[in-house]
């Protein structure tokens, strides 16, 4: 995601995401069909970034993601702890989202069940984090997400949230969930 103006090349995208290459042609060839992209020497521009995320939060539904909910005896800031630790060593991009993605950008708001994207390895994160699955009573909710977008956009280090890319991913997850 860039501001509108500002120029941006396949390369920087590939790095900054680590995206494959061509599923980064695809997207841009799909963007420049629908008059999203304008292309520049040596990249492009998004013409209208903020109109581009409210077209794709209007197709997208956060039931479509496959939801799984867990029970730790742990406290939710251990387990969100143990989670980044977890996928970080077993190289599994993970974001954090609904209220543990809020608590990262306020951290006044208060929850009492960790909520991240994942995109592969929950047998093993359950596995490795003794969570146990359960139907009511849960306090982890990993989320392996429909639309691989949401974990491309993961990026720096220690504690990470959907929040990274846009406040309004994971206020739109908090609307989308009570549907």
């Amino acid at each position: 995601y860039n501001d509108a103006g500002e120029e941006i090349t396949i390369p920087d995208v590939i790095n900054q995401y680590q995206i494959d290459p061509m599923d980064v042609a695809k997207v841009k060839g799909i963007l420049k069909d629908m008059a999203w992209i304008e292309e520049k020497k040596p990249g492009f521009m998004l013409r209208a970034p903020e109109e581009l995320l409210v077209e794709w939060s209007q197709h997208y539904n956060f039931r479509k993601n496959t939801i799984t909910d867990l029970y730790s005896f742990d406290n939710v800031e251990s387990l969100e702890k143990d989670i980044m630790q977890f996928c970080s060593k077993n190289n599994i991009r993970c974001a954090f989202t609904l209220f543990s993605g809020a608590s990262k950008m306020v951290p006044y708001a208060r929850y009492k069940k960790a909520s991240a994207y994942i995109d592969k390895g929950l047998d093993r994160i359950q596995a490795g984090l003794n969570l146990k699955e359960v139907q009511t009573g849960s306090n982890v909710m990993l989320i392996e997400p429909y639309d691989e977008g949401v974990t491309y956009f993961l990026r720096g280090l220690g504690i990470r949230s959907a929040f990274d890319f846009r406040f309004n991913r994971s206020m739109h997850d908090l609307i989308q969930y009570r549907k």
